[in-house]
């Protein structure tokens, strides 16, 4: 499972919130006053479904202060991966997801070494078995940089402990 911040551009706000809700079986968007919207575009370059509700019924609204900024309807983007982003943003509010993170943290820096002064960025060679190659025998590399950088520590701490 990919652990990662979820992105926060990637559900709308009123979705987030629970404001809105949204079906994703039905493909019905239902507003706080109860509204329930069908009417939608999909817009390919956001890989999204645009929702635009009935300006009629939110001008009658009462919540309208609180919905809209404007004097026409309401407009909700709905992302096509609308069921994988609310999965990863209901994971990130657990313990589990926290513990995760810390995992992650401790991992990152060595990633970033690989990529940034080991030649992980991209790949020397053509070919996935000599790109895996690559990577393997980098990973081995900085391991055996790691374990020698750990046996010298080692061996000052005991030279300091007897001294």
């Amino acid at each position: 499972m990919l652990v990662a911040p979820p992105q926060p551009r990637a559900l709308a706000p009123e979705l987030r919130e629970g404001r809105f809700i949204f079906d994703p079986d039905t493909e019905i968007l239902t507003c706080p006053a109860g509204v329930a919207c069908r009417h939608r575009t999909y817009n390919p370059q956001a890989e999204s479904w645009v929702y635009r509700f009935p300006a009629a019924a939110c001008r009658a609204c009462e919540l309208k202060g609180s919905c809209t900024k404007g004097r026409g309807s309401r407009i909700i983007t709905v992302s096509r991966y609308y069921r994988e982003h609310m999965e990863a943003y209901l994971y990130s509010q657990t313990p589990a997801y926290k513990q995760d993170m810390r995992l992650r943290a401790l991992i990152e820096p060595r990633n970033g070494e690989l990529a940034r002064w080991h030649g992980l960025r991209r790949a020397r060679y053509w070919g996935l078995v000599k790109t895996r190659l690559q990577a393997i025998f980098t990973a081995l590399a900085v391991n055996f940089k790691r374990w020698v950088h750990l046996a010298i520590a080692a061996k000052r701490a005991v030279k300091a402990a007897a001294a």
